[in-house]
């Protein structure tokens, strides 16, 4: 056999396979560096989750919750809330209004204050807080337990940016 073209083969088939290494290689760490470089802003899916959980708890078939309308309610015990949710990354503003007159009837402020202000300058930079805000017809029940109408209006916000992967 002629070993001089067998090892010609080996030298031609090393240049190949070095090659294919090294595409392999960048492709992995342009996959890499793809996959980390990626920021996601979960704020408004968040505060979305928030308004959603928290009407779900209060509203049973356009019923509101009987307790709401006291004074000793509870948010956080009624809808198995997290009572440090309010600490500084998050916002919750229920407020229940007479559906005739649009008269407050009680309303309940959880968390930054300032991220109602947030809410509305959030399209000027993306470092203020995202808000959500659903509003449900409802029926409530009043203090000298007559059943009325109303409006529910759940403003949720969140400026949870959590951290790049």
């Amino acid at each position: 056999m002629n070993k001089k073209a067998e090892m010609m083969g080996i030298k031609v088939l090393s240049f190949w396979m070095i090659l294919i290494w090294i595409i392999v290689g960048f492709g992995i760490l342009a996959g890499v560096w793809i996959f980390f470089s990626i920021e996601s802003d979960l704020r408004l899916n968040q505060a979305k989750v928030i308004s959603e959980n928290i009407g779900g708890c209060l509203v049973d078939n356009t019923y509101l919750d009987k307790d709401f309308v006291k004074d000793e309610f509870n948010l956080f015990d009624r809808c198995n809330i997290d009572s440090e949710l309010n600490k500084r990354y998050f916002y919750i503003n229920i407020t229940l209004a007479d559906f005739n007159s649009n008269e407050k009837i009680k309303e309940i402020l959880k968390g930054d204050s300032d991220f109602e202000i947030q809410c509305y300058l959030s399209d000027k930079s993306k470092d203020y807080a995202r808000c959500f805000t659903s509003s449900y017809i409802v029926y409530y029940t009043n203090e000298n337990d007559e059943i009325k109408k109303g409006i529910l209006t759940i403003k949720s916000g969140s400026n949870n940016l959590g951290e790049r992967l």
